[in-house]
């Protein structure tokens, strides 16, 4: 794929991985009685581990 063909399916991509993973976060939160009773731990793992993973894919070298 040239990188011109990429950058749509990037665009489109991106917003349904972040409400998946919402879904999965307040999913879980919702199902699970130890997590909500931990729901400040919760949130902060949620927010800091996209901008982990993000950070890492943004550094790492290109090949």
């Amino acid at each position: 794929m040239a990188p011109e063909e990429k950058q749509p399916f990037i665009v489109l991509a991106i917003p349904v991985v972040e409400l998946v993973y919402c879904a999965i976060v307040i999913g879980s939160m919702l199902a699970f009685p130890t997590l909500r009773n931990h729901a400040p731990w919760v949130g902060g793992i949620a927010v800091v581990l996209p901008l982990i993973v993000g950070v890492s894919l943004w550094i790492c070298p290109k090949e």
